[in-house]
């Protein structure tokens, strides 16, 4: 999808995901407009803030959304507006279904709106909001999102807490699937230029499953903390995502592990790019040289499990390379697990 020149609408652009799409769309070369509260922050924003027109508003305004549509004259419009005091699924359905109304009688550029699905009281709610944008005829495409994470989440968000010290001694044991914001961002893209995916409600998320004490426990070790991990609570419930839909309509896969986008958090968001052979060498002590098992006692894991999570990942089978990677971090000291990670990184060709 080329993006330059375009007309773009933004909703949510302050929040987590919303900012992050904005610079994106930005980069692409698009003209972003955003629906703003006047009370919203342009911290996540950036520079980008003086970058994009601005309509300042709330999205549960009438007036002030047509006014923003008659205003941008979107070619495209992303919903990602959420409520900051926990709004019910009714009062948020109430807004979409005015947006909806309103982009019908006033956004007659309109090429695609891609929107995410609420969370209601049963899977079913917005499933009806989705048809009920259908029956109006609206190029849309809804995005059901699972536990979005990354760099510009919020303080007090996990695992960004756990990174920065706040580390309750339990965290849930429950199934649940952390996506990258990254990955998230390349997911709305994609779905505004895909018209296979109109009408659709697409799962994103890595179709792999983690608990909040496993995904903790991972990144103290990435951290090369001695802290002991979080216990689990609880267990047996969540599902990770079926993204069998987001592969075959959108083309999308996600990119980054687990492993890897909290070694981005952990670095402040920066892709973590070390020198390989310099890291190869800080490995030895645990490994042995030249590929060979250290005679040690902490013996590692084989060096192998690099090339084969490397192999694995660039050939899009980001399952396989997570095993590998489990593998291989598994069976280190928490003072190795961070060069190890560092090198498996850098062996992944693309990233």
């Amino acid at each position: 999808m080329n993006f330059k020149g375009r007309r773009v609408l933004v909703t949510g652009g302050t929040g987590f995901i919303g900012s992050a799409l904005a610079k994106r769309l930005l980069r692409e070369g698009a003209a972003v407009h955003l629906l703003v509260r006047a009370t919203s922050s342009r911290d996540r924003l950036g520079p980008a803030w003086d970058r994009c027109v601005r309509h300042v508003g709330s999205i549960e305004e009438p007036a002030t959304v047509v006014s923003a549509l008659k205003a941008s004259r979107p070619e495209f419009v992303f919903h990602l507006a959420r409520e900051r005091d926990g709004a019910s699924f009714e009062r948020q359905a109430k807004a979409t279904r005015a947006l909806a109304a309103a982009l019908k009688a006033h956004a007659p550029d309109l090429t695609r709106w891609v929107r995410t699905a609420h969370s209601g009281p049963t899977r079913g709610d917005d499933a009806s909001l989705a048809a009920e944008a259908a029956a109006l005829g609206l190029p849309a495409v809804t995005l059901e999102l699972f536990l979005v994470y990354g760099p510009g989440q919020g303080p007090n968000d996990f695992p960004r807490n756990v990174i920065e010290g706040s580390r309750s001694p339990s965290l849930s044991g429950s199934v649940k699937d952390f996506v990258y914001i990254d990955d998230v961002v390349e997911a709305y893209v994609l779905a505004a230029g895909k018209p296979e995916a109109e009408g659709k409600t697409i799962s994103i998320g890595t179709g792999q499953g983690r608990s909040e004490a496993e995904a903790a426990a991972l990144a103290l070790r990435l951290m090369g903390s001695k802290d002991a991990p979080p216990k689990a609570f609880g267990g047996g419930e969540g599902h990770p995502a079926d993204i069998a839909d987001a592969r075959r309509l959108l083309g999308w896969t996600p990119r980054v592990l687990l492993e890897q986008g909290l070694a981005r958090l952990i670095a402040g968001g920066r892709l973590v790019r070390p020198d390989p052979e310099l890291e190869r060498r800080h490995m030895i002590p645990w490994l042995g040289a030249s590929g060979k098992h250290a005679s040690a006692p902490k013996a590692g894991a084989p060096w192998n499990l690099i090339a084969s999570a490397a192999s694995h990942f660039s050939g899009g089978d980001a399952a396989a390379a997570e095993r590998d990677a489990e593998a291989f971090i598994g069976r280190l000291p928490g003072a190795a697990a961070g060069p190890v990670m560092k090198a498996l990184l850098a062996a992944q060709r693309g990233d």
